[in-house]
């Protein structure tokens, strides 16, 4: 399966999508370069970066828009910082981490599933101790096909979202926190009420964009915030969180015995057949 014609493949869904993000965290004025953000995206699906790069042809190497390139012009990351321009998130002295939604076989397929995960990953303060931008990557890494297939990176969502497209799905991942906003040295800074708002608000215009069949909620946080959205009756599925972090409660989860090990690539299946079996007719 063409999985580079299948990312991010309806181009509506990048114009509305790219509407919302702008629109609600980081300032209309930022639309043209969210959209843009997520053209390069999708020209560079099989592309690494200059630091993982080698001359083998395997992939390519990472092509980065005017003004959106990595921040002090960084050879070993694809992130960008896009600037803020909306006050509820534009804070002095912190840095903060956006992870843009992506989808897959969202064009034509009317057999939609929703991923509602966590937050972003909080980018290194080491290196971003003076951005004053939001540092722009995808959910799980998705956008990079080393990331895609790296055990501890997005393996095991990319294994699941392959095993649900191959049975016919389109699938929209998104976070429900959608920044990380830490100090300058380090600690995750809690979500003002304002924000918290805002994030609502977000994941309730996601839900109205994407009319999924079913919408999946990984982990208590996303959990939690699903029992504040208006789902329009989409029915929500929550399930253990899905990272190396949870294997204690994906193993109970699945009735998998706790001596045994659980290999990503059947946990994957397990996730799989059971969101399969809890979208609509």
């Amino acid at each position: 399966m063409n999985y580079l014609s299948l990312f991010c493949d309806n181009t509506e869904l990048i114009d509305e999508t790219s509407r919302l993000i702008s629109e609600h965290l980081l300032g209309k004025d930022t639309f043209t370069k969210v959209r843009l953000r997520f053209e390069d995206l999708k020209d560079n699906f099989n592309a690494v970066t200059f630091d993982e790069w080698d001359n083998s042809g395997k992939y390519s190497l990472w092509k980065f828009s005017s003004g959106l390139t990595p921040y002090m012009d960084y050879d070993d990351t694809s992130i960008v910082p896009i600037p803020f321009s909306n006050d509820t998130f534009k804070m002095q002295n912190t840095v903060a981490s956006l992870d843009f939604p992506v989808w897959f076989n969202m064009k034509e397929c009317s057999r939609r599933v929703l991923f509602i995960s966590q937050d972003p990953i909080p980018r290194s303060i080491k290196w971003y101790q003076n951005c004053e931008d939001a540092l722009c990557s995808t959910v799980f890494g998705l956008h990079n096909p080393l990331w895609r297939n790296k055990g501890n990176g997005g393996k095991r969502m990319w294994l699941l979202i392959q095993a649900l497209v191959e049975n016919g799905c389109g699938v929209y991942i998104t976070d429900c926190h959608k920044l990380a906003i830490q100090s300058r040295d380090g600690e995750i800074l809690n979500t003002t009420e304002s924000q918290a708002a805002v994030y609502r608000e977000l994941l309730k215009a996601e839900i109205n964009m994407i009319k999924p069949g079913l919408i999946v909620a990984f982990g208590n946080i996303a959990g939690s915030m699903m029992d504040f959205i208006e789902t329009q009756e989409v029915p929500v599925l929550s399930l253990p969180h899905f990272s190396g972090l949870s294997q204690g409660k994906i193993k109970k989860y699945f009735n998998w015995p706790e001596e045994k090990q659980f290999p990503i690539e059947d946990q994957a299946t397990c996730y799989s057949q059971t969101i399969i079996k809890n979208i609509p007719l």
